[in-house]
């Protein structure tokens, strides 16, 4: 990412979820991510999630905690026209990034 070395380790939960760890090559760690299910979603992240994409059904839903110690939740869903997106969501629910899925 951006010319830096990156690790990427990742797992299950006994609960069937992923975990994932991205390390960059000095053993700094730039983001942990962990699957969840909605029920874990903050409200507010529920909330604009169903603002901008009502009717979503997410495939896949991660909690990123970043390098500055930020959350964020990711969602993998498709939109309106069944295009793959990936759309992402501050814990507070203020910003949110939707754009197309370029792995799917």
């Amino acid at each position: 990412e951006d010319g830096a070395a990156i690790y990427e380790f990742s797992g299950k939960l006994p609960n069937g979820k992923t975990y994932e760890v991205d390390v960059f090559h000095d053993g700094a760690i730039e983001e942990v991510e962990e699957e969840i299910d909605m029920a874990a979603v903050p409200p507010a992240v529920r909330e604009t999630l169903n603002r901008f994409l009502p009717n979503v059904q997410p495939s896949k839903i991660e909690k990123s905690t970043r390098a500055n110690f930020s959350v964020w939740y990711e969602f993998d869903a498709k939109d309106a026209r069944g295009e793959e997106i990936d759309v992402e969501i501050s814990s507070d629910g203020q910003r949110i990034l939707i754009q197309a899925d370029e792995a799917g």
